[in-house]
């Protein structure tokens, strides 16, 4: 087969490799063979000249023991490093572009390191440069006086536009999937019931608050992947397809499920979930809304302590906050405490002053503006 005629193939595998991170160990051998060098290396490393920090992430036909050595000692001998933290994304670069060959061949690096394993070339791709680091791949050519030939360099060159595209898209991938997974802990802890329907109101996904809420079937629940609000069902259906644009333009609707004598009404809030702009398999895909579940009897605030550690308070004022929170008077608090109503008084006067307040309303206020509606893990 002649040169470069497997470089569709490699070019096919580098961008499959976005979505299969763990085929660049196959890329690499196919560039490898290409080239018909000995071993390859996908590494990050410091850009500083003096950062000798590296990262190997895939390495083929390199020795353990050699490779400890390297990153023990020999990393710091290294001539080419400084020349290879310079490097620009997509450049091409092999020994003689980077050291003079009397100069690496005179260098310890060479003869305590790299002949003993008969490396005696280097060809590599700085893939991405940032501030401080770097990734690219790298060769090493077997036998004294072979060097990577003009041929190999060009093979290069042509894949070197590809294996920066692609980097460049995983990139993006992976900064996607760190934001949805930020986001994804964030609906987790919140203590609000979240649920995402399709405009049937199918069940797409559900936060623990919420899996805890229809598990209780206290006014809502789930029947064959469908939510329901009982006698309120018929509402919640229509406010959902309000949202998914099913009836014009989306928009947020506002439902109140009922819950037997004595019992407050569950306020549900229906949001459209609008796909971004622009994005092309948005039309093919199901709309979806967000239903949030907001339960009066357990409300949706984060623990005391938080608020607690806040304003200084000692154990004493934070119990009485928390009956007083929870509607008690300063003689029922007395009585729980089992204290008298002057000491809850002197507690109220207190708290009063660590949190500028001047009234048990103003008070309740602030804790209730200020607690995290997320579930402190």
């Amino acid at each position: 087969m002649t040169a470069g005629a497997r470089l569709p193939e490699l070019i096919g595998g580098i961008y499959n490799s976005v979505l299969r991170p763990e085929n660049w160990a196959e890329v690499l051998a196919g560039i490898q063979r290409e080239l018909g060098a000995i071993s390859s290396y996908l590494l990050i490393h410091g850009t500083h000249p003096n950062d000798r920090n590296l990262s190997i992430l895939v390495e083929r036909n390199v020795d353990a023991g050699m490779r400890r050595l390297y990153d023990e000692h020999y990393i710091k001998l290294n001539p080419l490093l400084p020349h290879l933290a310079s490097a620009g994304s997509g450049e091409v670069y092999s020994c003689r572009h980077l050291v003079t060959q009397p100069e690496y061949l005179k260098s310890d690096f060479y003869r305590e390191w790299a002949e003993p394993q008969e490396w005696f070339d280097y060809a590599g791709v700085t893939i991405v440069r940032r501030n401080y680091s770097s990734a690219a791949i790298g060769f090493t050519a077997a036998k004294q006086g072979y060097i990577f030939s003009d041929t190999s360099l060009r093979v290069l060159d042509t894949l070197a536009p590809h294996l920066v595209r692609a980097w460049e898209i995983q990139d993006l991938i992976e900064q996607e999937k760190q934001s949805r997974h930020d986001l994804a802990s964030l609906v987790e802890a919140v203590r609000c019931g979240i649920v995402i329907v399709d405009s049937e109101a199918r069940v797409v996904e559900a936060n623990p608050a919420a899996e805890e809420a229809l598990a209780r079937n206290s006014g809502m629940a789930v029947w064959n992947r469908v939510l329901g609000a009982g006698r309120t069902t018929t509402a919640l259906h229509a406010a959902i397809r309000i949202a998914c644009g099913r009836n014009g333009p989306p928009r947020g609707a506002t439902v109140a499920v009922k819950r037997g004598p004595g019992r407050r009404s569950l306020a549900v809030y229906v949001l459209p979930l609008a796909d971004p702009a622009g994005r092309l398999i948005a039309a093919l895909r199901p709309a979806r809304a967000a239903v949030l579940i907001v339960d009066p009897e357990r409300p949706a605030i984060g623990p005391l302590d938080s608020f607690a550690t806040v304003y200084q308070l000692t154990d004493a004022e934070w119990q009485v906050l928390q009956h007083l929170a929870g509607g008690a008077s300063p003689g029922e608090i007395a009585r729980t405490l089992g204290v008298g109503v002057a000491t809850v008084r002197t507690h109220l006067h207190r708290l009063f002053d660590k949190t500028g307040t001047r009234r048990q309303a103003e008070l309740v206020a602030l804790l209730l503006g200020s607690l995290p509606p997320v579930r402190m893990r």
